[in-house]
C-alpha cells in the first residue's frame, strides 16, 4: 500500500528507509523544507500508522499535504519496487539490529549489510536515481578500547576500527559482555567495505555518500506523547532519561563525542543535492552526561525537579589525560567543507530537546511517570 503522490508531481522525491526512526524523522523534515516529497519505508502498516494517523506527529502537516508517501517492507532484502519507483534520490537509515536481542556476530553483520546492497542492486535498476546517501556511523573508523585511553588521537575518514572480522566473529557473548558493541562496529565497518566494493564492481551513474555520526541527540520528533517514549531505546535515548527525576543515576556515556541529529539531517540532505560521493565524519562537541544534567538545570529551572543531579562538580567535558593530553576527537572539517555542514551548540541541541518533551507533555507528569 502506498499513499498517492503529492497534488502537482513536479517535486522530486526521496526514499527513506525506516521512516519512523529518531534520525530518519529528522531527515525527512529537512526534504520536506527543502521542497522535496518523501516516501518512507515501514515493515508493517501497523508502524506507519503512528506516522499517517497520528495527528499530533512531527510529519502530520506534511501527510495532510499529501507529500509523504509510506511503502511497506518487512525485508530489505525483498522486493523494493514499491519504494524505489521514480524516485530522485534514496536515504537508507533503517538499521535492522537489535543489541539486546541479536546474539551472535552473523545477526549484526548479514541483516546490516544485506539489505543495502539490496537497496544499492535495486536503485541500480531504475532510470530516475540521481544520488544514494547511506548511513554508517563513527563506530566504523574508531577504537572503543585505544591505548592509554587514546590521548591526542584525532580520528577522520581515513580511519577504521583496528578489529578484523576473524577476531570479533570468535567472541564469546557469554564471557563477554562488550560483544554486542564490537559486533555493532564491526558490522559498519565491514558494511562500508561490502559499499565500496560494490561501487567500484557495479559503477552505478549516481553517486554513493556514506555518513558517519557519533552519538546523536536532539529532539525526538518521533514522538507524539510521553508513552512514545517507550520505544525509544537507543543509548540517544539517554537525554531523555536524565529527565527522569534528581535522583537518576547518570549512564555511562557511549562515546566522548556528540552532534545534533538535525546536523545529520543535514549531511543526508546535502549530499544529495550537492551529488557528492565518499565517507564523511559528521561530529560536533565533547561531552559528558554530566555536562547534560547541569546544562538542563540551567536552562530550566523551573524543572530542577525533573533532572537528575549526578556530582555537579564532575567535568562538563572528558577529562584530559594524565599529562594533560586531550582524549580522542573527531575531524569533521571534510563535512564542513564539502557539505556544508553547520554545527549546532550542545546547549540549543539541549534545549530544543527539552521543548519537544514539554510540547508532548513529560513535564506535565511526574518525573519519570510516562516509563
Amino acid at each position: 500500500m502506498t499513499i498517492p503522490v503529492s497534488t502537482s508531481g513536479t517535486r522530486p522525491i526521496v526514499a527513506i528507509t525506516g521512516l519512523n526512526g529518531f534520525i530518519s524523522t529528522h531527515v525527512a523534515i529537512k526534504f520536506l523544507k527543502e521542497g522535496w516529497d518523501v516516501r518512507g519505508s515501514f515493515r508493517s502498516a501497523k508502524s506507519s500508522d503512528k506516522v499517517l494517523k497520528d495527528e499530533e506527529h512531527a510529519l502530520a502537516p506534511w501527510v495532510k499535504e499529501g507529500r509523504l508517501q509510506v511503502a511497506i517492507v518487512p525485508d530489505l532484502t525483498g522486493d523494493l519496487t514499491e519504494l524505489l519507483k521514480d524516485v530522485q534520490a534514496v536515504a537508507h537509515l533503517a538499521a535492522p539490529i537489535d543489541m539486546q536481542v541479536n546474539t551472535s556476530w552473523e545477526d549484526f553483520k548479514n541483516p546490516t549489510i544485506d539489505g543495502t546492497l539490496n537497496v544499492l542492486d535495486q536503485a541500480k535498476q531504475t532510470t530516475s536515481i540521481k544520488a544514494v546517501t547511506l548511513m554508517s556511523s563513527l563506530a566504523a573508523m574508531f577504537d572503543p578500547a585505544p591505548a592509554n585511553g587514546g590521548w591526542n588521537k584525532i580520528y577522520d575518514e581515513s580511519d577504521w576500527l583496528p578489529y578484523d572480522e576473524e577476531y570479533v566473529k570468535a567472541i564469546d557473548a557469554s564471557t563477554n559482555p562488550f560483544a554486542p558493541v564490537l559486533w555493532y562496529c564491526a558490522a559498519k565497518k565491514y558494511l562500508e567495505f561490502a559499499v565500496n566494493r560494490w561501487v567500484e564492481d557495479e559503477k552505478p551513474a549516481w553517486p554513493v555518500s556514506i555518513i558517519c555520526p557519533p552519538m546523536v541527540y536532539g529532539p525526538a520528533l518521533q514522538a507524539s506523547n510521553p508513552a512514545d517514549l517507550n520505544s525509544f531505546r537507543t543509548p540517544s535515548a539517554d537525554l531523555i532519561t536524565l529527565t527522569k527525576g534528581k535522583d537518576t543515576p547518570l549512564p555511562t556515556p557511549p562515546s566522548l563525542i556528540m552532534v545534533d541529529v538535525r546536523d545529520v539531517a543535514q549531511a543526508f540532505f546535502n549530499a544529495v543535492d550537492k551529488k557528492k560521493s565518499g565517507r564523511f565524519a559528521v561530529a560536533g562537541p565533547a561531552y559528558t552526561y554530566q555536562g547534560f544534567a547541569n546544562i538542563m538545570r540551567r536552562l530550566r529551572p523551573d524543572l530542577e525537579q525533573y533532572f537528575a543531579v549526578g556530582n555537579p562538580s564532575d567535568p562538563e567535558v572528558p577529562p584530559k589525560g594524565p599529562n594533560g593530553e586531550n582524549h580522542w576527537s573527531v575531524n569533521a572539517s571534510k563535512s564542513i567543507k564539502e557539505l556544508g555542514v553547520e554545527y549546532t551548540p550542545l546547549e540549543k541541541t539541549i534545549s530544543d530537546a527539552l521543548d519537544h518533551l514539554d510540547k508532548i507533555g513529560v513535564f506535565k507528569l511526574a518525573p519519570g511517570a510516562w516509563a
